[in-house]
């Protein structure tokens, strides 16, 4: 089991290094920070005997992240502002990778680093612009509530996107919201960030 992890982060950080992204191994993921200090991860979650292997996307986006910990104080708690998992950017997914013998580690890698050439790097492209994704989130309010994995991180970065973006429609768009809030009990955390973003 050992040797085939080894080889599968050794092979990937062939590639991801040279993309700038550097490996760090207490998370089983490849980071790295853009000029704005955004930070991008490829994580990758093994299977019990690394049989299987998942890949996430994450992105923390400083602007958002700051209006977070002004929002909310002490009460701040780090999660990352955009996040999703492969199966939900590739069509037809096939599932995880599986990786029982050297052969499928390597075909594994291969596959990782084309789905990052295809999909992955615009994916970071076009999520870490907050004007991309305040029109992505917030012209049809509710439609895409895993954006940031689940609907409170996600209604969380429409509110401050919208409000980076100076959106007209900021004051309905928290009324919108504030549905899905109640429904996930998300109020301690969503009423002090309206009273921030709107006074």
């Amino acid at each position: 089991m050992r040797g085939r992890k080894e080889l599968f982060y050794s092979l990937l950080d062939d590639f991801f290094s040279k993309e700038g992204f550097k490996y760090l191994k207490s998370r089983n993921a490849f980071v790295k920070k853009d000029k704005n200090e955004n930070q991008y991860a490829i994580r990758y979650t093994g299977w019990p005997m690394f049989l299987q292997v998942e890949t996430k996307l994450d992105i923390t986006i400083k602007e958002v992240d700051d209006i977070k910990k002004k929002a909310w104080g002490k009460k701040y708690f780090k999660f990352v502002s955009v996040g999703t998992s492969k199966a939900y950017l590739v069509p037809d997914f096939e599932g995880t990778l599986w990786t029982e013998t050297e052969r499928n580690v390597r075909k594994a890698v291969k596959k990782e680093i084309k789905f990052y050439k295809k999909i992955g790097a615009e994916y970071f492209r076009n999520f870490s612009n907050i004007t991309f994704l305040d029109e992505y989130l917030n012209a049809e309010p509710g439609k895409h509530l895993h954006t940031a994995y689940n609907p409170t991180a996600t209604i969380t970065l429409a509110l401050i996107v919208a409000k980076l973006n100076n959106n007209p429609n900021l004051k309905k768009l928290c009324d919108v919201y504030r549905e899905v809030s109640n429904t996930y009990k998300f109020e301690e955390y969503y009423e002090p960030l309206v009273e921030y973003l709107i006074g």
